[in-house]
């Protein structure tokens, strides 16, 4: 009877052992997986934050080009209303003059 038990406390021992080994090797390939997967969020983690530094970049950029394009169309704007006055300018003198003009013609007639 001491030989069954020693036998039988034996083979669960060696259960026990394989056991611990299959519990070691799972926690040894855990522990691979979650430093692979570590490394891969740190990666993710590293794009995500060079797209955001871009995304800033752009939305700079286009606030930049926004404000050319106002000051653009400000100075544009301004131009044509200087061109329209000086129009209007040259037209009253030509004005002026076609009369002056006609003025003298009469005279010499």
């Amino acid at each position: 009877m001491k030989s069954e038990f020693e036998t039988e406390i034996s083979d669960k021992n060696g259960t026990i052992q394989s056991l611990m080994g299959l519990i070691e090797e799972d926690k040894s390939s855990f522990d691979e997986l979650q430093s692979a997967k570590t490394l891969e969020l740190e990666s993710a983690n590293s794009a995500k934050q060079e797209l955001e530094d871009e995304l800033s970049s752009s939305q700079k950029s286009i606030s930049e080009l926004q404000r050319q394009i106002e000051s653009l169309q400000s100075e544009s704007s301004a131009s044509s209303l200087d061109l329209c006055v000086k129009r209007e300018q040259l037209q009253k003198r030509v004005g002026i003059c076609t009369k002056v003009l006609m003025r003298e013609f009469k005279k010499k007639q």
